[in-house]
């Protein structure tokens, strides 16, 4: 499907319960965005959902081919993929095609796995590329760091230790 507007935003992994979110709130807003996933047809539905339906790309994580086609001439990817390791890396592969191209990537992991090795393996690439990389950027784990540098800033300084509860249903 053909955007008409060029869409510097990439949702990948968009038909899932947070990626659907991701792209209603984008819609919302009136920023063009592109999605991505696995499925034509579930791509294809959720873009029907909105009155200038984004351009899909279908993904092959085993083909760089489509994962390089789909975050061309795109500044930012939010990646909404999960679970992001597995026995096959499903975050990996885009995180990698992003940090090399340049393209900022956020994504909602709260994997403490796939944060660590995002930033031991591609902090290199980021910087030499110019890419900004966020892991971790999920509900629970942004929040939460919020909240931990808020009350530090409140305590004047770095206490020892801060105890956060997140009591949300």
């Amino acid at each position: 499907m053909l955007a008409t507007r060029t869409a510097s935003i990439l949702v990948h992994v968009a038909t899932g319960f947070t990626g659907t979110l991701v792209c209603e709130a984008l819609g919302a807003s009136g920023l063009a965005f592109a999605i991505s996933g696995r499925s034509g047809a579930r791509l294809e539905a959720l873009a029907r959902r909105f009155e200038e339906a984004p351009a899909t790309f279908v993904i092959d994580l085993a083909l760089g081919d489509t994962v390089r086609t789909a975050i061309d001439g795109r500044r930012i990817v939010l990646a909404c993929a999960g679970p992001f390791v597995e026995i096959v890396e499903i975050g990996e592969p885009m995180l990698a095609a992003c940090t090399r191209a340049g393209i900022a990537h956020a994504d909602t992991t709260g994997e403490q796995r796939f944060v660590a090795n995002a930033a031991s393996r591609y902090q290199a690439t980021c910087e030499a590329s110019g890419a900004c990389m966020v892991p971790g950027m999920a509900y629970e784990i942004a929040p939460a760091d919020w909240a931990a540098h808020v009350a530090a800033e409140e305590t004047g300084g770095a206490p020892d230790t801060i105890d956060i509860l997140d009591a949300s249903l």
